[in-house]
């Protein structure tokens, strides 16, 4: 009985082998692994070497007419007039074969884990199957973004000349960037203060490193409030493939809303000025801007070079709150000096706000004419006698007649 039981036994384990081995189909009876890849991790824009073994694990029979082959997609791809193809032939039970193949890494591959598949069969007619080999991608590449911008003065608005503009510029990559030149392209009112005030050179910026790019712009009256987009443009050497590289980030430039001020309309009397004659000039002036302008005031600017004596005048005239599209009333008076010559005269005057307890000056300018000289004392001496004379030859012929 006990020789019947292991007879049994055999016969069943045999079996069990046998339904076994007929379940394993070719493709299961092989695998592929990924044994290492050169450097590691692979370089983003360089050559990695993989090195792929295929085994037969002798779960079934041997396998004929094996084949391998790297299927090339993003973000690896094989030289030019390389197949990744790799033909075996028989592979016998628990034998394997190892083979390397020579890939490029995409630049614009991502860090970390990138996947590269591979296929194989075991037979000229079986259907190829696919598994996934992951491969570890470090990127060398640069890339930049703006970590923070100031500005001077803080809030920007329509009419500022000057304004300074620091734009603090990262390296977020892991390559590092040589000979940067920053180059500021501005929207539609705004322009560079000066000739190269919208470039700025930053030098090496490493991996992981900042620079600051400093810019100087005026902004246009005629700009509106909110935000405005320029562009920065970064030309710099990629150190790790000494390549010239262009990159362009967007830089948002908040205008906030400003009272702003035009003279609609200016009125000197006496209308025609002579030298010496005390003059009333008054102005009509509007809040063109977007804000409401407290505590408006407007003071003539005093210069030695013009002939106008504020001295038993006015040279400031309180005007008050103008809320937006309001005009206002100014009033100056001065007096034309005696060594006036005769012209048309650009009288700087200034006008000054107070909006959200910020204050703001404007400078306006008034074309003063000069029109008649002064009639000197000889002259009217002259005209006197003259009258004079010809009175006492009228009285005269006259009495010449009687």
């Amino acid at each position: 009985m006990t020789g019947q039981r292991t007879i049994r036994s055999a016969l069943t384990t045999l079996a069990i082998l046998a339904i076994l081995s007929l379940a394993v189909t070719p493709a299961e009876a092989i695998s592929v692994k990924l044994m290492k890849y050169d450097p590691y991790p692979a370089n983003t824009g360089e050559y990695v070497t993989v090195w792929i073994k295929i085994e037969n694990p002798g779960l079934g029979s041997p396998s004929e007419a094996v084949g391998l082959r790297v299927v090339p997609e993003y973000p690896f791809s094989l030289e030019p007039g390389e197949t990744g193809l790799e033909e075996i032939g028989m592979l016998s039970m628990n034998d394997f074969a190892i083979f390397d193949f020579r890939l490029r890494v995409d630049k614009d591959a991502i860090d970390g884990k990138n996947t590269l598949n591979v296929e194989y069969r075991d037979s000229v007619d079986a259907v190829w199957s696919e598994t996934e080999l992951s491969i570890e991608v470090e990127s060398d590449k640069v890339d930049f973004e703006i970590a923070d911008i100031d500005s001077v003065p803080l809030r920007l608005k329509p009419g500022d000349e000057d304004a300074k503009i620091t734009v603090e510029i990262q390296n977020i990559g892991d390559g590092n960037a040589e000979c940067v030149k920053s180059r500021l392209t501005l929207p539609t009112g705004f322009d560079a203060s000066d000739s190269y005030s919208d470039i700025a050179n930053l030098g090496t910026v490493t991996a992981d490193a900042s620079s600051q790019a400093v810019f100087y712009i005026d902004v246009d009256e005629s700009v509106q409030p909110g935000e405005h987009i320029a562009t920065i443009t970064l030309d710099y050497m990629d150190k790790d493939s000494d390549e010239y590289k262009e990159e362009t980030l967007d830089l948002r430039i908040p205008v906030k809303k400003t009272p702003l001020f035009e003279i609609v309309s200016s009125e000197l009397t006496p209308g025609t000025l002579t030298v010496g004659d005390m003059v009333t000039l008054t102005m009509r002036i509007k809040n063109t801007g977007s804000e409401e302008a407290e505590s408006v005031r407007v003071r003539a600017m005093l210069k030695s070079e013009q002939p106008f004596d504020f001295s038993n005048g006015n040279a400031f005239d309180y005007v008050g709150d103008l809320d937006i599209g309001e005009i206002g009333e100014a009033v100056l008076k001065f007096e034309v000096e005696d060594d006036a010559a005769l012209k048309t005269y650009l009288m700087d005057t200034e006008i000054r706000c107070v909006e959200d307890e910020d204050i703001h000056l404007f400078d306006k300018k008034v074309p003063i004419t000069v029109a008649n000289a002064k009639q000197s004392n000889l002259v009217l001496i002259f005209v006197g006698g003259a009258v004079l004379m010809l009175l006492y030859a009228g009285y005269r012929f006259v009495r010449s007649k009687r």
